[in-house]
């Protein structure tokens, strides 16, 4: 059981156990056949001695005994029994005259005329049966307790011819267990010497199994478990040339194959990964540019519709902002004069008396100059907001000028003045804290500067609208940090969460709800900073504010204002 445990286990392990293992488990077979062979072979010629013997004997036995039964010698032959009885493995001789009566029998002789079927009823039909027929047969009984082999062999002689021609019988009797015995050390022999044999052959099988089959394997397998680690393939030296030389041939054919194969692989998904990443920029660059002539094509629009409405109102309310001063001077004179009128002429008559009633002449000589300095502050106004879209849309200025941002920021302001103010529901309106610094003329565009400050504004107070801050506020900052300029755009709404933050600069991204937002407001304002070499950068923690900044050079580089797309480009790209 200890040595199938072993083969079971080694069965598990690597390659070199299993074929040991497996020779071992197949000697070991051939080994337990030919024991059981052996065993056979070994139990047939005991059967064969075992019958030898006892017909050897009873047939001598009635050679011998023929002669004194025609003489009628009984006691001689009684001793020539008792000595056949002595003979090695023979338990008992008897001969049986034809009516069953025991003529002489050793080594003891029963006593007196002893029918045999008496003394063993079992071979009473085996003995008429040999008498009847004259066939001499084998029955296996026991004597004394022992297994016993018992031989019947008739015969006839003249002294049995007065019985009407019946047989007499001889009937030998040999100890099988005996002759086990005997022949069990000749077994035992032969089997210790197949089982030293077989020992031999395993161990001179096993010796070369494992110098010309499992060491070269075993080297083989270290190299290719080698060649995992070092990704390298070297041939074994010293392998035999039959089978296992070839298979490491192999192995290093396939190893080189799967290298180049590999090599290859590699190479064309770098590549692929090259392309992707190149399709990927030009697709991105394309949607931002997409979204940048969208924007800039609204913005240059809306900006000849604003240059074109400005220019429009301009006119007219400089004629009636220019006109007012005189107005003013001429109401003034008449005042006076009606003035020294009711002095010089305090009575004046009864018609003329009921008109001045009639028209509430006092109060008219009094509200008439608030009037005037109304509408001259009215067109004064509008004056401004045109002043205010002219500089917001610069139209006139189509080249990178240095220009005031303060200038910008503030006319942007004034174009959404009216979303600061107070809305329904809303008890305070939008409260602005400017912290201009002191900054000099900076380098840009400024129709798309503005734009930038436009989206910020703009995207910022509708974060306060949908807030509930008690005291919504928007805080205007600048700086010069060395030879930038620095723009913080803050509030105090609700913030932006952190999935969305690195989101908010693609183009078509936002998180209004459909026809309030399209996307492309904060990513056109993220590529004109950066193509004016700047960068724009949010910070946000929900539920306190968000703030961007927007940090640009003083002076653009000439490489920074090649990348500029100017705003007829843009027409002409879009047209």
């Amino acid at each position: 059981m200890a040595g199938i445990a072993f083969l079971a286990k080694s069965l598990k392990r690597s390659l070199s156990h299993q074929l040991l293992a497996g020779f071992g488990l197949s000697l070991l077979t051939v080994g337990a056949a030919t024991l059981g062979i052996n065993y056979q072979l070994v139990k047939l010629g005991l059967e064969q001695q075992v019958h030898a013997r006892a017909k050897a004997t009873a047939q001598t036995l009635e050679f011998s005994t023929e002669g004194l039964l025609e003489a009628e010698s009984r006691p001689i032959l009684q001793r020539v029994v008792q000595n056949y009885a002595t003979l090695p493995a023979v338990l008992e001789v008897t001969i049986v005259d034809p009516s069953g009566v025991i003529l002489a029998q050793g080594p003891i002789l029963s006593a007196g005329d002893t029918q045999y079927q008496a003394l063993y009823p079992p071979l009473a039909s085996s003995l008429e049966e040999a008498r009847r027929t004259g066939v001499s047969t084998f029955v296996e009984t026991t004597l004394n307790g022992k297994a016993a082999l018992t031989y019947i062999l008739p015969f006839s002689s003249p002294l049995f011819s007065r019985s009407g021609g019946r047989r007499g019988l001889a009937v030998v009797k040999v100890d099988l267990h005996q002759i086990q015995q005997e022949i069990w050390p000749i077994f035992l022999t032969s089997t210790t010497t197949m089982v030293a044999g077989a020992g031999v052959i395993l161990i001179a099988m096993g010796g070369l199994l494992k110098k010309c089959v499992l060491s070269p394997l075993l080297k083989l397998n270290e190299t290719v478990a080698e060649s995992q680690i070092e990704a390298q393939f070297t041939l074994p030296p010293d392998l035999p040339s039959h089978e296992i030389g070839f298979l490491a041939e192999t192995f290093e054919r396939v190893f080189q194959q799967h290298q180049q194969a590999e090599a290859e692989l590699r190479k064309r998904e770098a590549e692929e990964r090259e392309n992707t990443r190149q399709l990927a920029a030009a697709l991105r660059e394309l949607k931002e540019a997409q979204a940048q002539l969208i924007q800039t094509e609204k913005m240059a629009g809306l900006g000849q519709m604003v240059a074109g409405i400005a220019h429009e109102i301009n006119n007219p309310i400089s004629f009636i902002h220019g006109n007012l001063d005189h107005v003013e001077a001429h109401a003034s004179e008449l005042l006076t004069i009606i003035s020294l009128y009711q002095q010089y002429f305090p009575l004046p008559p009864a018609e003329l008396a009921a008109a001045i009633e009639t028209t509430d002449l006092a109060f008219l000589q009094t509200d008439l100059p608030k009037i005037i300095q109304s509408m001259q502050s009215g067109t004064q106004r509008i004056r401004e907001i045109i002043l205010s879209l002219r500089n917001f849309s610069r139209l006139d200025e189509a080249s990178c000028k240095s220009v005031d941002l303060h200038e910008g920021l503030d006319s942007t302001l004034m174009l959404l003045q009216h979303r600061l103010k107070a809305k329904a529901g809303k008890a305070f309106g939008i409260r602005l804290v400017k912290l201009y610094g002191k900054l000099p003329p900076v380098e840009c565009y400024v129709a798309q500067m503005n734009q930038v400050f436009m989206n910020l504004l703009s995207n910022a107070i509708d974060a306060l609208q949908g807030s509930d801050s008690p005291d919504p506020q928007i805080t205007l900052q600048t700086e010069r940090q060395q030879n930038r300029c620095i723009v913080r755009v803050c509030d105090n709404g609700i913030g932006i969460p952190p999935e969305n933050l690195s989101q908010i600069f693609n183009p078509f991204f936002t998180t209004k709800p459909i026809g309030k937002g399209t996307g492309l407001g904060l990513a056109v304002s993220y590529r004109i900073v950066e193509r004016h070499g700047g960068s724009l950068t949010c910070l946000s923690t929900p539920g306190q504010g968000t703030e961007f900044v927007i940090d640009i050079p003083i002076v653009q580089t000439s490489a920074a204002q090649m990348s500029l797309p100017t705003p007829d480009a843009v027409r002409l790209a879009t047209s």
